[in-house]
């Protein structure tokens, strides 16, 4: 029988790794209890990066909904402005149609009374 011995090192720990030879076997490793308790910390290790991870992807999930909420509630106020802001522009539009009708007429009726009184002065100029 033959054995070989392999030393890892990591962070002053160490894990020794048998791997033995049998003249009528297939190799098989001696792996030692260190290295078990390493891969079970490494397994702790990964579950709980593995339960960090979700409640971050569940937090990330619910600030994007609450969000996307604001941007609906933003992009409906603007729409409804929007359509104030365009009805407002008509009814301006509408009025300033009226002051230029009223001007308009205020104008004619002004030259009408420019006319007449000027055929008051002729009249009166002629007696």
């Amino acid at each position: 029988m033959h054995a070989i011995v392999i030393d890892a090192q990591r962070e002053t720990q160490y894990v020794v790794i048998v791997v033995v030879f049998d003249a009528n076997t297939v190799p098989y490793l001696c792996i030692s209890d260190r290295f078990r308790a390493l891969r079970a910390q490494l397994e702790g290790v990964k579950r709980s990066h593995s339960k960090r991870e979700k409640q971050l992807t569940l937090e990330t999930t619910i600030k994007v909904a609450a969000l996307e909420q604001k941007h609906a509630v933003a992009t409906s106020r603007l729409t409804q402005q929007v359509a104030d802001s365009a009805a407002q522009v008509e009814k301006l539009q509408v009025e300033k149609q009226e002051l230029l009708a009223c001007i308009q007429t205020q104008q004619e009726r002004l030259h009408q009374l420019q006319l007449a009184l000027g055929g008051k002065h002729i009249v009166d100029a002629s007696r």
